[in-house]
């Protein structure tokens, strides 16, 4: 639960402190996460990397 806290908290920093936006985003699929919603990843510590990593890439503008 605290895990998905923080990487959501990324996610809204992401989106420049739009929560809504955030929260659809990680609702939406991704086709960087093999189709499936970024919300999906929050479970262990493996997938919530996958997600953070899919973050990083996008706050460095390297869209896929």
């Amino acid at each position: 639960m605290v895990r998905a806290a923080i990487l959501f908290s990324d996610v809204v920093r992401l989106f420049e402190d739009d929560q809504g936006l955030a929260r659809r985003w990680v609702r939406a699929s991704q086709n960087e996460l093999n189709g499936q919603a970024p919300m999906e990843f929050f479970r262990t510590g493996v997938e919530c990397e996958a997600v953070r990593d899919l973050i990083g890439r996008l706050e460095m503008g390297m869209f896929c």
